[in-house]
């Protein structure tokens, strides 16, 4: 009937075990465990101390005092027992009895209170913070940060001491009888503020924390000791600092004033001025929303929360305000936390910028306007390219019948030439027309994409065809890269899409010097999208001339014996149509080495194998 597990063992055998052993090991009879070698109970790690015990046990006649072991259930899950055992003679045999505390939980207990004094001390040796433990009112434990506090060069020079020993004499009574209550209470300290002495015997404001807690297995009190002095001396110079503030301020020229709880306490000239009151009087007391617009109370009121909830600073703003008579006016404004008269309070500077209302708006009205007699002039030349066109095409056509002397021999042979020269010069002008056209739509806000599913290698493949007679003139080498097929398609407008490509290939090849090259390259990022790369090896562009080159009717070279002709529309009209597909232009170039241009059409216009733009 014991409530201790026990068991007889004898030849290393169970031969007896009462319920409370049972049920220890896990065993449902008693039939489960009879006969079992008693090793079998034991943790491997410990049976050799076992086995020592029991000899030494029946050679010297001596019972085994209580020791802890690591023992084994019947289904191998391991647990700690305290053992204790001696000799007796069962059946006539030498044998032992054996009392099985199962501890466990105890030492459970015991491996977590040593983990958490051994976490604590680690913790608290490294805080910033002064930590302290006292037993028995005495210093046990101190870090190094409260050694440094007190002045201590070593832990020694204060390990013993009172409590009392670091207390003011003024604030002794007070602090034994925070402690009292707290031993009563079972509550922690919180936060207190009192004098605090060093080891030399001068004293320091602290605040100071306090809780219980077990420290090698006895109560013991947790301190933890902060040094306030600096805070003491910052608040001494805030209240100097305050009144030196309320000096400046009152002279300042900015309208400033504070406020305290939604209600002004304070405002210099400059704001009484700003808005219309005669003296303080009249503004002090008043709600900061008497001076606001209620359009803007509800953003005010949110910038102010946040203000106070970040301790952020209101950067700069506009708001429209209030002055006494009603009458509105403009103010950028500026705000931060501060404190007045001990409270938490915010400082605003509010500068009145109506003026400068009035002179942006009066700009604002002239972009406005400037942007309409742009688009005006962008609709008369696309009006006056169509009027222009009709009868050069009747030029064009008629000289080249006449070059061709379709209608009969035209006489002279210097006719014929006058002839070519004439249809050359209005295609050339035509081509002009056609530019002036396509950017006077765009920038109209008229340009349209007539899109369709295209192959861009195709597109590259045909334009390159076109472009090659030209090269081979100038001794050029037209390559290109990209073309076999791994290209996806795109959704494009395949006109517009020819005019980009001829325009940076005819680019290219106008400025290549002969044994140069061109090479137009093709690629798909699936990320990025379609990117066309037209790469020479021509004359260059210095990195300054570079926004010239993509001005509309701007050349680099701008001097009338330029070895080159052009309008300076191809680039600029290149651009205008990249970006009418959503894409982007880049150019690069480097004198004498050549130019880089690259064009990237976005994502959402690559068409998948089902024949649809990811777009849709």
């Amino acid at each position: 009937l014991s409530p201790d597990a026990t068991f007889i063992q004898s030849d290393y055998k169970l031969v007896f075990a009462n319920d409370a052993f049972l049920r220890q090991v896990g065993a449902g009879s008693l039939n489960e465990v009879i006969g079992i070698p008693l090793i079998d109970f034991v943790h491997p790690d410990h049976r050799d101390k076992v086995s020592a015990r029991r000899e030494n046990m029946f050679a010297s006649d001596e019972p085994i005092a209580p020791v802890e072991v690591k023992r084994l259930r019947l289904d191998g899950s391991e647990y700690y027992a305290e053992i204790a055992a001696a000799r007796l003679t069962w059946e006539g045999k030498p044998a032992a009895q054996v009392v099985c505390r199962d501890i466990t939980d105890r030492k459970r207990v015991e491996d977590k209170l040593r983990e958490s004094e051994q976490r604590y001390r680690g913790v608290v040796d490294m805080s910033p913070e002064a930590a302290i433990v006292y037993v028995d009112r005495r210093l046990v434990f101190a870090n190094q940060a409260f050694l440094d506090q007190v002045g201590a060069s070593s832990l020694d020079k204060v390990l013993g001491k009172l409590s009392e020993d670091f207390i003011h004499l003024g604030d002794r009574e007070a602090s034994q009888a925070r402690r009292e209550e707290m031993l009563i209470s079972n509550q922690p300290i919180g936060l207190t503020e009192i004098r605090r002495l060093r080891l030399d015997g001068t004293e320091y404001p602290a605040e100071v924390a306090a809780t219980q807690l077990l420290w090698n297995g006895k109560p013991a009190i947790q301190l933890v000791c902060r040094d306030i002095t600096d805070r003491h001396i910052a608040e001494e110079k805030l209240l100097e600092s305050e009144a030196r503030y309320r000096r400046v301020v009152t002279l300042s020229p900015d309208a400033t004033f504070i406020q305290l709880d939604y209600k002004l306490v304070f405002a210099n000239d400059a704001f009484l001025r700003q808005v219309g009151a005669g003296s303080l009087d009249e503004v002090i007391g008043k709600s900061l929303y008497d001076f606001i617009h209620p359009d803007e109370r509800e953003k005010v009121s949110a910038r102010r929360k946040n203000m106070f909830a970040s301790d952020e600073p209101i950067a700069p703003v506009e708001v429209k305000r209030l002055r006494l008579d009603g009458s509105e006016y403009y103010a950028e404004i500026a705000a931060a936390r501060l404190t007045w008269d001990g409270k938490p309070a915010a400082q605003v500077v509010c500068r009145d910028i109506t003026e400068r209302k009035k002179i942006e708006s009066a700009l604002q009205a002239a972009m406005d306007d400037a942007e309409l007699a742009s688009r005006a002039k962008s609709e008369f030349l696309a009006g006056m390219s169509h009027e222009l066109r009709t009868p050069l095409n009747a030029i064009i056509g008629f000289s080249d019948i006449m070059k061709k002397e379709a209608l009969g021999p035209v006489g002279s042979p210097r006719y014929r030439e006058y002839a070519g020269d004439i249809h050359s010069s209005g295609e050339h002008l035509l081509a002009l027309i056609n530019d002036i056209l396509d950017i006077s739509k765009i920038e109209a806000g008229e340009g349209e994409l007539h899109e369709d599913n295209v192959d861009l290698a195709d597109i590259v493949r045909s334009c390159a065809t076109m472009i090659k007679e030209r090269a081979h003139k100038g001794g050029i080498a037209l390559m290109t890269d990209g073309i076999d097929g791994t290209v996806p398609s795109l959704r494009a407008d395949p006109r517009r899409l020819k005019q980009i490509l001829i325009n940076l290939m005819s680019n290219a090849v106008k400025f290549t010097e002969a044994a140069g090259t061109v090479t137009i390259k093709v690629w798909h990022n699936p990320v990025s999208g379609h990117v066309i790369q037209c790469i020479d090896t021509g004359i260059g562009i210095a990195v300054d001339d570079i926004p010239k080159a993509l001005a509309q009717f701007q050349q680099v070279d701008g001097t009338l014996s330029r070895e080159q002709e052009g309008t300076g529309l191809g680039l600029p009209l290149t651009k205008s149509l990249v970006e009418l597909h959503g894409g982007t232009l880049d150019l690069q170039s480097e004198i004498d080495k050549g130019t880089t241009v690259t064009v990237k059409l976005p994502v959402d216009r690559t068409v998948s194998s089902d024949g649809i733009a990811q777009s849709a």
